[in-house]
């Protein structure tokens, strides 16, 4: 047998015998996974203790391979070239025509041999060791602290080079993208731009040769590195536990436990869960499993508001042990809501606190803000939750950078089938030619869907009002909830709504998200942005499943308005999310289940959304 002869099994082998075989060949051969077999190692060889322990081993070997003892020896007695690695990454002892094959990783001038950069290390020490040369070298020449402190991520290499330095410069400056106005030669509205930002997001200590970041980039460092073969040091720091008892009074759905699986493997992930699909439980799971101190950033005050209540009522906590940063208090617990923009102006005071961040509905938040507070806060894992994080504007981007990469995506066709939504009947779209023709088209819906429980979406309090008077006149049960309207009112008026005293909801942009709605049939889209994730969430409110239950959809544009009909085509895409191959069947099935609708008896003491502590 010869040098770099491949070493093959040469009969079928027993468990008990190929476990014989792989602890022995392990000791002299390296497997070949693109050719499946072995390939002796000389370095390996001659790490034997002793010329009997080498022979054992052959015996061994020799009953399932043909194996050359004499050669396997003559390795053992045979005196390899060495070579040295100085600190400076020069290579000594070895000739240039020796390691002309790894031209990539090093150069060559007047005959000295250097390393290119400290991310090749790994690669010409290994080419070296398979040509059997005994390598000495600094192994610290391989570490790199990474280390957590004072809210910024330190990290230190060994030894610095410009590729090392440009690799993590490259890591660590982030695009984003902002949406400008255009305007006309007259200054009429003509559409938006997208225009793409370039942040930096490090900067360097030269005189202690630190590259100073944030903890957001954390893995996405940490992974390149190791990628390179480098031997990364952590010193995080302390893990911010809880300091209190949290109670667990929930249980996760099948889907939502596989998204928590997926997002547990790293804790650090986006999750994206269609409208209705009960992405704050899975949320509420991680705060009681990691027990971590948690920030939970929310884009509204009534959405601060939900997670306020779902935390009492599910995790057991007091009043006094949640955090509220926005509307005015400053209050940081253990456990803490922030709404996004007090978050980005309290960011000093909400540093060195939490481990957790999760960052609910963060597609919703400028890039910008979004990336001042997920750049700043230095908590260790994160989690997005999303009904939709693409973003037209592509800022998905950032969110996945800065929190972590979609885990998990569940649509409307998968929570119909687990029966979590309802399916949509009818999805129609009327186009005025004027505002006189769009609230015709809206009496004419009303009257088509007689007694249905409807809510009217409006972007302007003035509109809102506006139809809420028509109405009044026209003898329809209606009420108006604008962001003006009191809990205590609006809770009065969602129970008249569930009783039916009332049968038409109109309501401005509150009622968007971050508030439990009772269960309606119809949703009529009168006025609304071109931002596609505003639709989804007005959609959202008439789709909560029950037996027997199908959902309408109706949206008036009056397209003689150039900026209703533009931000109407920035969101028409929408319509297609619901538009599935198998929606009839799903409708024939409810349709089928009607009588059952009626048994269906919704809680009142469910939406009560007292913000008094808020």
């Amino acid at each position: 047998m010869k040098k770099n002869i491949a070493i093959k099994l040469n009969k079928y082998l027993s468990k008990n015998d190929f476990s014989v075989f792989l602890e022995n060949i392990r000791k002299i051969a390296d497997y070949n996974p693109e050719y499946k077999h072995w390939i002796l190692n000389s370095l390996k060889i001659k790490s034997i203790s002793s010329e009997n322990e080498i022979k054992n081993i052959v015996k061994k070997l020799k009953n399932y391979v043909d194996i050359d003892e004499n050669y396997i020896l003559k390795i053992y007695f045979e005196k390899n070239k060495e070579c040295f690695i100085d600190n400076r990454l020069r290579i000594k002892g070895i000739s240039p025509n020796e390691i002309s094959e790894i031209k990539d990783f090093i150069t060559i001038k007047n005959g000295q041999i250097s390393i290119k950069s400290t991310l090749f290390l790994p690669n010409v020490i290994d080419f070296l060791h398979r040509k059997n040369v005994v390598v000495s070298y600094n192994k610290d020449l391989l570490k790199i602290s990474i280390s957590r402190k004072n809210g910024y991520l330190l990290v230190k290499p060994y030894f610095w080079d410009n590729k090392l330095l440009n690799l993590l410069k490259e890591i660590c400056t982030i695009s984003y993208y902002v949406e400008r106005a255009v305007l006309g030669p007259d200054k009429t509205y003509m559409g938006t731009e997208i225009i793409t930002r370039r942040s930096r997001a490090y900067r360097i200590h030269w005189k202690e040769k630190i590259f100073i970041t944030y903890v957001a980039f954390l893995d996405e460092i940490r992974n390149k590195l190791k990628g390179y073969g480098l031997n990364i040091i952590l010193n995080l720091g302390e893990i911010r536990k809880i300091n209190y008892q949290l109670e667990e009074n929930f249980s996760l759905l099948p889907h939502q436990e596989e998204a928590y699986r997926l997002w547990r493997k790293k804790k650090r992930g986006t999750i994206a869960i269609f409208t209705r699909g009960g992405k704050s439980f899975i949320g509420m799971k991680a705060i009681i499993d990691l027990k971590e101190k948690t920030i939970i950033f929310v884009p509204t005050r009534e959405l601060a508001t939900t997670w306020k209540r779902y935390l009492e009522e599910y995790l057991g906590l007091n009043p006094i042990q949640i955090g509220i940063v926005g509307g005015g208090l400053i209050n940081i617990r253990d456990i803490t809501i922030a709404i996004y923009n007090s978050g980005v102006k309290y960011l000093d005071k909400l540093q060195g606190h939490f481990d957790l961040a999760i960052f609910d509905e963060a597609h919703h938040v400028p890039a910008s803000t979004f990336k001042e507070v997920a750049l700043q806060i230095d908590a260790l894992h994160r989690m997005s939750l999303s009904a939709t994080p693409k973003r037209r504007d592509n800022n998905e981007q950032l969110l996945f950078k800065l929190s972590g990469e979609l885990v998990y995506s569940l649509g409307y066709k998968e929570l119909l089938q687990l029966r979590i939504v309802a399916p949509i009947e009818v999805y129609q779209v009327y186009f005025a030619q004027n505002p006189e023709e769009k609230i015709k088209y809206l009496f004419e819906i009303l009257q088509k869907n007689n007694n249905a429980k409807t809510i009217i979406f409006t972007q302007f309090l003035n509109t809102a009002k506006e139809i809420y008077e028509k109405l009044l006149l026209n003898g329809y049960r209606v009420l108006i909830i604008t962001g003006q309207t009191s809990s205590g009112r609006r809770k009065r008026y969602f129970e008249q709504f569930i009783r039916g005293i009332v049968n038409i909801m109109i309501s401005t942009t509150v009622l968007d998200e971050g508030i439990t709605v009772p269960d309606a049939e119809i949703a009529i889209i009168y006025e609304n942005s071109g931002e596609p994730r505003q639709l989804i969430q007005r959609i959202g409110r008439v789709i909560g499943y029950k037996p027997g239950k199908t959902a309408k959809i109706f949206e008036i544009v009056d397209i003689s308005n150039p900026k209703e009909k533009y931000a109407y085509l920035r969101r028409k895409w929408v319509q297609e999310l619901y538009n599935i191959p198998e929606l009839e069947k799903y409708i024939k099935v409810e349709k089928s289940n009607e009588d059952i609708k009626r048994l269906y008896q919704p809680r009142l003491d469910f939406y009560d959304t007292d913000e008094k502590s808020i």
